[in-house]
């Protein structure tokens, strides 16, 4: 084999698996950041789902005092006792209803935000396996361009000691 043909080969294949690695770290880089982005967004959906959640529960405690000050104003205007019996019954069985409507809204959002950060982490467990794959994948062509470097010497190291021999 002809000295400057294995040079230019190898050359050629340092190029062509160097050009190849660098196409696909930027393909990983960009699928690596898309998934990280949508994980932050994920997550950034579950912080606002908690948020929404307690104001949500803000309003409903709201409304259901607001409905309780009306009652009783409406009580008072027709002179009825709101300590004792039906009215304070009503009364207290409303402020229970308020809050079990705010504990609700509460729990929702907690399941929702639960959700969102499921979806965060298994986003987080694609980049891990993409990352895990990527590395392989560079491991495998270093060693396959050594491999075909060294079966290049040896086939070159063996033809010259053939037309040695001659």
């Amino acid at each position: 084999m002809n000295p400057f043909l294995f040079l230019f080969q190898s050359g050629l294949d340092f190029v062509s698996s160097t050009m190849r690695a660098k196409s696909q770290q930027d393909a990983f880089s960009a699928n690596a950041e898309e998934l990280r982005r949508a994980a932050y967004i994920e997550e950034a959906r579950a912080v606002d789902a908690v948020a929404r959640g307690g104001v949500q529960a803000s309003r409903i405690r709201q409304e259901g005092a607001r409905a309780a000050a009306e009652a009783r104003q409406a009580l008072v205007a027709g002179n009825v006792e709101l300590s004792t019996g039906t009215a304070a019954t009503a009364q207290e069985a409303s402020s229970m209803l308020s809050e079990f409507d705010a504990q609700l809204a509460k729990n929702n959002a907690a399941r929702e935000a639960f959700g969102f950060r499921e979806s965060a982490r298994r986003l987080n467990a694609q980049k891990k396996q993409l990352t895990r794959e990527y590395q392989a994948d560079a491991l495998n062509q270093f060693i396959g361009f050594g491999a075909r470097t060294t079966e290049r010497v040896s086939g070159f190291a063996t033809a010259s000691t053939t037309t040695r021999k001659r």
